[in-house]
């Protein structure tokens, strides 16, 4: 389970962050952004996706809870009744109002406040805020919102861009757009280790699989910088 949850905040994470990606580039000028293709089919299913791989923690805490009763019933009883259950139910319900807005393309401000409501919601309901509501719920949030945007507009315009007139322009703001995202992402990502690792203790984390992944996921920032 621990492997399938992993993978699954990866398809989340890249799925929330292609559909904040697009939303944010609804507020750049044409004149300051390449010319994109646009794939309204493949951003509504981002967003179905983001519904889809949230279920993982709800699902493995079903799975762990069940004791004969069914996968089912327990599953119902999780959403009920456990805060992880219910911050998925609450981030489908984002999820629905943002891919109809997207589908029947609603205004950019709507689908930005709907996607900033699951962004709340994903901090809200994070492993860290079981740990420290508001401290947690406030630096996972923040942490999420730079992953998503910087990473977002990476992702379209790597992907999705047919024509480059405008580059120079483009790299004008999205530069040190990114860099401030990347300096936001990795002070709340200090934030959110010193919620479960004391720095004096950082080191002696290394004997435990949680020490070697938070480790191994430093060093993996060093060639991203470069």
């Amino acid at each position: 389970m621990i492997w399938f949850t992993a993978i699954s905040d990866i398809l989340l994470y890249v799925a929330f962050a292609f559909a904040a990606g697009a939303i944010a580039l609804k507020f750049v000028p044409e004149s300051q952004k390449p010319v994109l293709r646009d794939s309204r089919s493949l951003l509504v299913a981002s967003v179905a996706g983001i519904a889809v791989f949230s279920a993982a923690p709800a699902i493995e805490l079903a799975l762990f809870l069940e004791n004969g009763e069914g996968f089912f019933k327990t599953f119902a009883d999780t959403l009920l009744n456990y805060r992880v259950g219910n911050g998925w139910v609450i981030t489908v319900l984002f999820s629905v109002l943002l891919g109809v807005t997207l589908y029947y393309n609603g205004s950019k401000q709507m689908a930005a406040g709907y996607a900033g409501l699951l962004i709340l919601a994903v901090g809200f309901y994070s492993h860290v805020s079981t740990v420290n509501l508001w401290g947690g719920f406030v630096s996972h949030s923040i942490h999420f919102l730079a992953l998503a945007l910087w990473g977002g507009i990476l992702l379209h315009v790597a992907w999705f861009a047919k024509e480059t007139p405008n580059w120079g322009r483009f790299l004008d703001w999205f530069t040190p757009f990114a860099f401030a995202c990347v300096s936001i992402l990795l002070a709340s990502g200090v934030v959110i280790m010193l919620f479960f690792v004391d720095l004096a203790d950082y080191a002696n984390s290394w004997a435990l699989p949680y020490g070697q992944w938070l480790l191994l996921k430093h060093l993996s920032i060093l060639p991203l910088l470069a």
